[in-house]
């Protein structure tokens, strides 16, 4: 499989894991669906790291990155909960303002590791347009 594909498979993924969100938070509350998904994640992660060799090798900063990805991943896990549980019915424009996280990635990016070119800076532009043209109501 490509990273075409794999972008699209994760696209089709994020797209049903948000829209079960909008289903099971309001019956469950955000607590709940959030320890839901966590679980879920704890039985994925044990299915592929069983009897993995290389599993045995993580070092410390290995470590020390599982824990910092799995406390914001939960957190913005619980956040998306959070809101889709007391506004159910937005939950379509709630997905949208949280699925713009990559404008704050390709912003790390560009003063972290590389600045980025005009292009894909026209492109981050295109994505913020589309969302703030999503969020805004009729007069």
């Amino acid at each position: 499989m490509g990273w075409r594909n794999a972008a699209l498979c994760t696209m089709v993924m994020y797209g049903f894991w948000t829209f079960f969100a909008s289903k099971s938070t309001p019956v469950y509350g955000a607590k709940v669906s959030c320890f839901m998904q966590v679980m879920g994640y704890v039985v994925l992660l044990a299915v592929m790291g069983f009897g993995r060799a290389d599993i045995a090798k993580i070092t410390r900063p290995a470590f020390i990155y599982g824990v910092i990805a799995t406390v914001l991943a939960v957190g913005g896990t619980y956040m998306l909960f959070y809101a889709v549980g007391i506004a159910p019915k937005q939950a379509a424009i709630i997905t949208v303002i949280a699925e713009g996280y990559p404008l704050i990635t390709a912003l790390l990016i560009h003063f972290m590791v590389q600045p980025l070119l005009p292009r894909q800076w026209a492109g981050i532009f295109l994505m913020v347009g589309g969302m703030v043209l999503v969020n805004l109501r009729d007069s």
